[in-house]
């Protein structure tokens, strides 16, 4: 029989969930661009008092250097969405500038200087997102 004299050490435990994804990936930006996505509905879309037969909506896709791309979609709904098209791809082109010249940060400190850009609708804000995930204890 071996015995050991060093005590067990119980291995730390490792989290992949929101609060470290925002600690610890590194985001850098090859690409960044957005451009209209207007595309026709197979049936017409009724809301309230609006009917839509067709999407006037803003595509983005962003690139990193590693290769990695994302698509990401702004909806835009009259009556619903306070902003319009046109408005949506001003902030978007914004957002996509400033990606594309920033260095390489960690994805939480993207998020913050993309807030600054984007400020978003206080239901639904990156600030909150970060401020749920920090307090759940679900990640």
């Amino acid at each position: 029989m071996v015995s050991s004299s060093a005590p067990a050490t119980a291995a730390a435990a490792i989290t992949f969930g929101f609060k470290n994804l925002i600690e610890t990936f590194t985001v850098d930006v090859h690409r960044a661009e957005n451009r209209p996505l207007n595309v026709p509905l197979i049936a017409p879309f009724t809301i309230a008092s609006s009917r839509l037969e067709m999407v006037e909506n803003v595509a983005v896709r962003i690139e990193l250097s590693n290769g990695s791309v994302g698509w990401g979609e702004a909806p835009i709904l009259p009556f619903v969405t306070v902003e319009d098209q046109k408005t949506a791809m001003a902030k978007a082109s914004e957002a996509c500038a400033f990606l594309r010249r920033c260095p390489s940060l960690t994805l939480g400190s993207m998020l913050e200087d993309i807030v600054a850009i984007l400020p978003g609708h206080e239901f639904a804000s990156v600030s909150d997102i970060q401020l749920n995930s920090s307090s759940s204890s679900s990640y």
